[in-house]
């Protein structure tokens, strides 16, 4: 059953952790398929903060680029992943979208893929785009090795497989 609501809680000099700590939660709820988010209010959370609102406009450009409501968590696409590395929403064979909490590298499985596949790198902290690079899924590849994906750059990044 999905979550229908949920605060996410974190804030420099709060009791639930740091403004970084509120901000990945906010990003996992996204990632973790829940229906809805939103930061609490200081002091617990960063409320409706410049920094909040910043997320928010840069998760709903990430979501607006795929069909979110077709999707469900896949991180078991996802290989050479460590502890909280990235977080996969996929329909398989179709669209995928990773979300990286910081830099990093991480294989993706796109055996269930036909064709080539389209790539571009969402910059979250800076709200910028990369342009698209063409990807061959699996079944163009002749070994089905994964794709790698490895972030731009330092900061939050956001990947989206087509």
């Amino acid at each position: 059953r999905p979550v229908t609501n949920t605060k996410i809680y974190g804030a420099e000099g709060g009791r639930f952790g740091t403004t970084r700590d509120g901000i990945e939660r906010f990003w996992r709820n996204i990632f973790g398929g829940h229906s809805s988010a939103r930061f609490h209010r200081p002091p617990s959370g960063i409320g409706s903060s410049e920094k909040a609102l910043r997320m928010i406009r840069s998760a709903r450009e990430l979501t607006d680029s795929f069909n979110i409501f077709t999707t469900e968590p896949h991180n078991d696409l996802l290989g050479e992943r460590g502890d909280d590395e990235a977080y996969c929403l996929a329909t398989p064979g179709t669209q995928f979208a990773v979300y990286f909490p910081r830099a990093g590298e991480v294989t993706l499985d796109l055996s269930a893929v036909s064709g080539s596949v389209s790539l571009r790198w969402y910059d979250i902290d800076s709200g910028k785009w990369s342009s698209p690079e063409e990807v061959a899924g699996g079944k163009a590849l002749l070994l089905r090795t994964p794709l790698s994906l490895k972030t731009p750059g330092e900061g939050q990044w956001g990947a989206v497989i087509q």
